[in-house]
């Protein structure tokens, strides 16, 4: 949520907020993990929060199990969070943002006819995970790309034997050793890293996978001597190294990098508080033109469906302010531009 100070609290209490140099504005931010009476860590609890600059303040701490998660539910959650916020930092809130999953979505949707001075929009770093969800719904052969890499990575970090060979050829062939990166199921821009990571890494792997194929295959079977299992590990080592000596992996890899690329740098640029209101229709126009040149129709089709229509309300609170003189180096929300708005 965006929150503004101005002239109609002039009794608050302002000395509980960090002092900051501009014209008040900040963010407040719900949602996240807690602990239960019993110190149980869960995810069941709401944790609201105030943020100015570089600094917060912790609101509340509210435990969420028995509450409602329906539309009407999610509502009374907002206005509450709203409630609670501009009473104990003295703040007008003026802009609600969530993601966009049932219940928060009509949650949202009924917050204005509450309050109807309180602007809403969904939550664009969410509706770009997401997007990069229905992207590899829409592209088999991206998808199993993707799972390649992954099971790539975990077979050469689950494998300390099989990992020091090919950091010695690492080494021995750049004259450095880097390590593998593990892609986070929650942070998609991860995935990214972790793929372009083993790009780089190309032509080690593949060197290792022709010249110490046997020294590999070796090291995973280990001392194991049963020999229905010696042969599973065998065949497990032999996938990965015909993996690694595949041209078509490597060039779909190379697209799937491509591909996502746009889409988890809008993540990353989309979840930072200081994101600007340009920057946000940049990034839905980013995977537009990525994708309105695309080589499959459908996968093209489907995405720039997504970049363009599903999630308008966004996209027209960014143009908005985008054109507005209130824009400037920071998204700038006032009563003033609300009540215009």
């Amino acid at each position: 949520m965006t929150a503004a100070t101005d002239d109609f609290h002039d009794g608050a209490d302002f000395g509980r907020l960090p002092d900051d140099d501009d014209d008040g504005d900040g963010t407040t931010a719900g949602m996240g993990w807690g602990e239960d009476d019993d110190g149980r860590t869960t995810m069941n609890q709401r944790r609201m929060g105030w943020r100015r600059s570089d600094t917060s303040k912790f609101i509340k701490l509210v435990n969420s199990n028995r509450d409602r998660k329906d539309g009407e539910g999610m509502c009374d959650y907002f206005i509450a969070l709203i409630d609670d916020t501009e009473s104990e930092t003295g703040c007008i809130i003026v802009l609600l943002c969530c993601d966009n999953d049932g219940g928060s979505h009509k949650g949202r949707d009924l917050v204005p006819v509450r309050r109807p001075w309180i602007m809403v929009a969904p939550c664009c770093a969410h509706q770009f995970n997401l997007m990069l969800g229905d992207y590899f719904k829409e592209n088999d052969e991206a998808a199993e790309i993707a799972e390649q890499a992954t099971g790539l990575i975990r077979w050469a970090l689950n494998h300390g034997k099989v990992r020091v060979i090919l950091d010695d050829v690492q080494k021995e062939t750049t004259g450095i050793t880097i390590a593998f990166i593990v892609a986070n199921l929650t942070r998609w821009t991860t995935h990214l890293l972790a793929f372009r990571r083993i790009q780089r890494l190309k032509a080690p792997l593949q060197h290792a996978a022709i010249v110490r194929r046997n020294d590999i295959i070796a090291a995973q079977v280990g001392a194991e001597q049963q020999p229905r299992e010696k042969q599973k590990l065998i065949d497990a080592a032999t996938e990965q190294l015909d993996l690694l000596d595949s041209a078509e992996f490597w060039k779909g890899l190379d697209t799937v990098i491509e591909d996502i690329e746009p889409i988890c740098l809008g993540t990353n640029i989309n979840q930072r508080d200081t994101v600007r209101p340009d920057e946000v229709i940049l990034t839905f126009g980013g995977i537009f033109l990525h994708f309105s040149k695309y080589k499959k129709p459908l996968v093209a089709a489907a995405m720039i469906e997504m970049s363009t229509s599903a999630h308008p309300s966004a996209l027209t609170l960014a143009a908005q302010v985008t054109r507005g003189s209130e824009a400037d180096t920071r998204t700038r929300a006032t009563p003033e531009y609300s009540t215009r708005v």
